[in-house]
C-alpha cells in the first residue's frame, strides 16, 4: 500500500469517530511518540497531585504540619476509603482537560515541537512517578513506584498504548460522556420511574440496612464491583448481539454488504472529500470489502460497549445520589436506629462529620450499582430502550464501516491536494485528531512533489 494513500483527512475522520485502529499501523507508529506528550503531562500531574494529597492527609491525621514520622500515622478505614476514592477517581478526572487542551495546541504546531515536548516530558514524568519525587514532596519513599527505571518502563508502556489508539479513545470517551449527559432527561423520565417501583421496596426494607451496616466500606465496594462486572458482561453480550450482522459476532466472520445508495448517503453525510473518494472507488472492491483485522474488529466493537457503560455509570451515580438525598428527608434517624438497634454513625472524614449516615451511603451505593445493572438489562431486552440509548451509536459505527470500505477501495486515489503541496494549511485539526499525521510525513510529501507524475505521458 503506497504511503501516498495515507491521507490525513481520512485518518482524522477515523480518529474523530473513535476508530484509531482503522488508521494504518505505519502511520500510528510514526506519530505515537509525539502523540504521547499530552498524556505524559497528564500522568506527571496526576502523580504530583497524588503525592501532595497523600502528604496533606498524613499531616492532618498527625495533628500538625510536621513531616516527622508521618509514615507511622494510623489512618482509620473510613478515612482511607474516601481518600482512596478521591485520589483514584476524582483527581485523574479533574486533570483530564490538561491532555485535551495540550493536544489541541499541538495539533496546529510543527511536528518537531511535539516530538521535542515528548522527549522532555518522558524523563520528567518518570521522575514524577519515582520515590525521589515523593520524598521531595513530603512523602518519604513515595507512594507510586519503587524506582525510576520502573517508572520509565510505565512511560514506555504509555507510548505503546498511544500506538494502539488509547489517546484517541480517551478523547472520544470524553466527548461521548459529555454527549450522554444530555440523555439524563430521557433516563429520568423513562427509566427511573419504572425502576423506582422495584428498588424503592428494597430501600425501605430494614434487612438491607442491617446487611449494609454489617459491611465495611471496603465490603460495600466489593459488592458494587460484582454488580459492575455483571453489568459489563450484559453490555458486551448485548453489543455483540446488536452488531453481529454489521461487523460479525467474532473476528473473521462475514459482515454486512452495502448498496450503492448506502455508500452514496454515507459519503454525502461525511463530506465532499468522501464523495470524491467514492467516485474513484472500484465497484468490485466496494461490493467485496476486506475482512476486518483483529484490531479493527475490537475497536469497532468497543465503541458501543463504552457508550453503554457510560450510560450505565451516569444512571447508577444518579440513582445513588438520589437515594442519599431521599434517605436524608424520608427516613428519620429513629427509624434507622430501630432497624439497626443502635445509632447509625455519620460519615467522618479528616476529623469532619458529614450530615449523612455511613449506612445510608452504603445502601445507596449498592442500589445505584443494581440500578445500573437493571438499566443495561432493560436495554438488552426492551426494544424501546435499545432504540433510545444504544442504536444511535450503532448507526455511527455503521457509518464508520461504510467509510472504511470506501477508504480501502479508493486508497490509491485518496492523495489530497495538500499532500502534493507538502502542507496541510487547509486541513482543520481537531482535539480528537491530536497530532497531525500529515506533518509526520511532510518530508516524504515534499520529496514526492518533485517526482514526475507516473502514467501521464
Amino acid at each position: 500500500m503506497s504511503s501516498r494513500g495515507y491521507t490525513h483527512w481520512a485518518h482524522t475522520w477515523f480518529r474523530e469517530a473513535g476508530a484509531p485502529l482503522l488508521v494504518p499501523r505505519v502511520i500510528r507508529a510514526k506519530v505515537a511518540f509525539a502523540r504521547s506528550a499530552p498524556l505524559f503531562a497528564w500522568l506527571a500531574a496526576v502523580a504530583v497531585m497524588y503525592t501532595l494529597v497523600w502528604s496533606l492527609l498524613l499531616r492532618v491525621e498527625a495533628g500538625s504540619f510536621s513531616l516527622q514520622d508521618v509514615t507511622h500515622v494510623d489512618i482509620p478505614d473510613d478515612i482511607f476509603f474516601f481518600y482512596s476514592l478521591i485520589t483514584a477517581f476524582l483527581l485523574p478526572l479533574l486533570l483530564l482537560p490538561l491532555p485535551w487542551v495540550l493536544s489541541r495546541r499541538l495539533s496546529t504546531a510543527p511536528f518537531w515541537i511535539s516530538n521535542l515536548l515528548a522527549a522532555l516530558l518522558l524523563p520528567l514524568t518518570s521522575f514524577a512517578l519515582s520515590p525521589t519525587a515523593g520524598t521531595l514532596l513530603g512523602v518519604p519513599g513515595g507512594i507510586l513506584l519503587s524506582n525510576f527505571w520502573l517508572a520509565l518502563l510505565v512511560c514506555l508502556g504509555l507510548i505503546a498504548l498511544v500506538f494502539l489508539g488509547a489517546d484517541t479513545l480517551l478523547y472520544w470517551v470524553l466527548k461521548a460522556s459529555y454527549r450522554e449527559l444530555g440523555s439524563l432527561a430521557a433516563m429520568v423520565s423513562k427509566v427511573l420511574p419504572v425502576l423506582m417501583i422495584a428498588v424503592l421496596f428494597f430501600f425501605v426494607n430494614g434487612d438491607i440496612w442491617r446487611v449494609a451496616d454489617a459491611l465495611s466500606f471496603e465490603g460495600a465496594w466489593k459488592v458494587v464491583m460484582v454488580l459492575v462486572v455483571l453489568s459489563l458482561l450484559v453490555t458486551i453480550s448485548t453489543v455483540v448481539e446488536k452488531t453481529k450482522r454489521l461487523i460479525g459476532a467474532r473476528h473473521g466472520e462475514l459482515v454486512e454488504r452495502f448498496s450503492v445508495e448506502q455508500y452514496t448517503d454515507a459519503a454525502s453525510k461525511a463530506g465532499v472529500r468522501w464523495e470524491e473518494a467514492l467516485a474513484t472507488a472500484p465497484q468490485q472492491k466496494l461490493a467485496e470489502p476486506p475482512v476486518f483485522s483483529m484490531g479493527e474488529w475490537n475497536n469497532l466493537s468497543l465503541l458501543p460497549t463504552l457508550v453503554q457503560a457510560i450510560q450505565a455509570l451516569v444512571f447508577g451515580v444518579l440513582v445513588c445520589l438520589f437515594f442519599i438525598w431521599f434517605g436524608t428527608i424520608a427516613i428519620p434517624d429513629t427509624t434507622v436506629t430501630s432497624w439497626l438497634e443502635h445509632r447509625a454513625p455519620n460519615v467522618a472524614f479528616a476529623g469532619l462529620e458529614l450530615p449523612v449516615s455511613a449506612v445510608l451511603v452504603k445502601v445507596s451505593m449498592v442500589l445505584g450499582a443494581f440500578a445500573a445493572l437493571n438499566f443495561v438489562a432493560q436495554t438488552s431486552s426492551d426494544v424501546r430502550y435499545s432504540d433510545e440509548f444504544l442504536m444511535p451509536i450503532i448507526k455511527e459505527v455503521r457509518q464508520t464501516v461504510i467509510l472504511r470500505n470506501i477508504y480501502l477501495a479508493a486508497e490509491h486515489d485518496l492523495v489530497g491536494e495538500e499532500e502534493h503541496k507538502g502542507g496541510n494549511s487547509s486541513i482543520q485539526n481537531t482535539p480528537g485528531a491530536g497530532i497531525s499525521e500529515d506533518r509526520a510525513q511532510e518530508a516524504t510529501a515534499t520529496s514526492q512533489q518533485a517526482e514526475p507524475e507516473r502514467g501521464t505521458n
